[in-house]
């Protein structure tokens, strides 16, 4: 009956199909249904609006079901729609992403408190999946405020949570860090365990990406090993991949290994949250190349470069194909090498990384002098080409040293997240 009158209203040209079962007013119908909805505003339109807040917050949370660490505990009602299909849940929430947040600032305006920080905490894991967070900073902090209103303590952490991860994505760390802290609070008022040590973990991401690492690294190993045995948590996979990050600025090259390599599992299995999965692989073949084992590197850097290629992210591509470059060099493909460190430097030219497009260019012209190309040596960096003692034959590029050089230092940090 629905999808009959749905159809009836396209063939007088009142809604539009810009695909089969998805539906839209041309804009200037929609106008007018605003006009008219205003005007004839009641407790039927209000009753409606009750039950499309409804759909949107039962069918959020279903759709968002693994991606929020939760289980489900019935067979029957909403929250089972897409159990088994977890691909189907993500695509609806893309579909439905701008209507999702158009409901959400709606609620918040019209003073629907519990329906303010509800929405928002159902989506949590689809918010960070997409690296959607910054455009909900302000929603969250609404998110919030109604949660304190409600004096719903559980609820309010979770938003405060969100709201810290969402600040870290906009560079805001010190009050990033101050969420985290209230959100830890929170959860320890309510006893809930779980949520606290995930609290924590964003806690110790916010103060390490201060700088802070002795100190983060503490936190993010308390709260990985206080995650464990929780079956197919993503907020341990995520938690392990800042570990891994952490310990990489540390010099701690083989925990970092270790950690991003488990987190990276986390990541395919259960989500197939590619961008994750590369960050964290990106991070492992930084760790093993700095650990000598270029040929191990080479397996990580190659997937994670894949993965950021198919999702376009040349924020992510730059750094790893930098990493990718001085693995094949070790392994004695030198042409091949060059190749890939001139796209390195060319991807960290477009996105605007001038550190990393210095140590690539360093690599590069180290590389072209080996190979006794001084006259491309010199055109990319003539003042590096002009030294006097250039490096003998057979000398490794910097890329490739594992006494504390820098160029690891900016392979596997998560400032170039989308």
């Amino acid at each position: 009956m629905v999808d009959w009158l749905l159809e009836s209203l396209a063939r007088a040209h009142l809604i539009e199909a810009p695909r089969w079962g998805r539906w839209g007013f041309h804009d200037l119908v929609r106008l007018y249904a605003e006009e008219r909805a205003a005007a004839d505003a009641g407790e039927e339109l209000a009753e409606a609006e009750r039950r499309l807040n409804a759909h949107y917050l039962e069918t959020a949370a279903a759709a968002a079901l693994n991606l929020n660490d939760l289980v489900a505990t019935s067979n029957d009602g909403p929250l089972t729609r897409f159990l088994g299909n977890e691909g189907t849940g993500i695509k609806w929430l893309d579909d439905e992403y701008a209507n999702l947040l158009a409901a959400t600032a709606r609620a918040q305006a019209d003073g629907h408190e519990m329906l303010s920080v509800v929405l928002p905490v159902a989506l949590g894991g689809y918010l960070r999946l997409r690296r959607v967070l910054p455009q909900w900073t302000a929603l969250l902090e609404g998110a919030v405020s109604a949660g304190e209103s409600l004096g719903e303590v559980e609820l309010t952490g979770i938003a405060l949570d969100l709201l810290g991860l969402a600040l870290q994505e906009e560079g805001r760390l010190e009050e990033a860090a101050v969420a985290a802290r209230r959100a830890v609070k929170c959860f320890r008022k309510v006893r809930e365990e779980f949520r606290e040590n995930v609290a924590l973990s964003h806690l110790g991401t916010a103060l390490a990406r201060q700088g802070t690492y002795g100190e983060a690294a503490k936190i993010l190993r308390s709260a990985v090993d206080r995650l464990e045995g929780g079956g197919l948590m993503t907020s341990r996979a995520h938690a392990l991949k800042d570990l891994g990050e952490v310990l990489l600025r540390l010099g701690r090259f083989e925990e970092a290994a270790e950690f991003s390599g488990q987190a990276a599992r986390g990541f395919w299995i259960p989500l197939g949250d590619e961008i994750s999965e590369a960050e964290a692989l990106l991070c492992e073949g930084s760790a093993l190349l700095a650990l000598g084992d270029p040929a191990m590197a080479l397996v990580s850097l190659h997937r994670a470069s894949e993965h950021f290629r198919k999702h376009q992210s040349l924020a992510g591509l730059a750094p790893t194909l930098n990493g990718y470059g001085c693995a094949v060099w070790n392994l004695g493909h030198r042409d091949r090498a060059v190749e890939i460190l001139r796209e390195a430097a060319d991807c960290a030219e477009e996105v605007g990384y001038d550190g990393l497009r210095a140590e690539v260019v360093d690599n590069l012209v180290s590389a072209y002098t080996i190979l006794g190309r001084s006259e491309e040596a010199a055109r990319l960096a003539p003042a590096h080409a002009a030294r006097e003692l250039p490096p003998q034959p057979g000398t490794p590029p910097p890329c490739t040293r594992t006494d504390g050089g820098k160029w690891w230092r900016r392979l596997g940090w998560p400032s170039w997240r989308r």
